[in-house]
């Protein structure tokens, strides 16, 4: 069985593109290395499978910039004020979850 994590719909072209590398979650997320499913939040129907390298549990102050730009802000501080715009009680302090992935097209095979 897949693991899953549910994605706002508009995030998909940029998993498409591979432009889009990173999900960060508040809190501390259950997500092991291998394949996730990322099914839309809306049409439950749009999904993608990506193949999780790396998943990082830290301080929303240790987010690095390149993880960042991994979800698609353009550095750490932009997505500490776009994670305070949908949970405004998240404090420096907060658990964050870092979801490092590739597409399934460029996932190394076997992978």
């Amino acid at each position: 069985m897949f693991q899953e994590l549910k994605v706002a719909d508009d995030l998909f072209a940029g998993i498409d593109a591979a432009t889009r590398r990173a999900m960060i979650r508040t809190g501390h997320r259950d997500i092991r290395e291998g394949e996730l499913l990322l099914r839309g939040v809306t049409y439950s129907t749009l999904a993608r499978q990506v193949h999780v390298h790396r998943v990082k549990h830290i301080k929303l102050r240790e987010l690095s910039d390149e993880d960042a730009r991994g979800d698609g802000a353009a550095n750490a501080q932009e997505m500490v004020a776009l994670l305070s715009r949908y949970h405004p009680d998240v404090t420096p302090d907060s658990d964050i979850t870092v979801v490092l992935f590739e597409t399934a097209s460029l996932a190394a095979p076997g992978a």
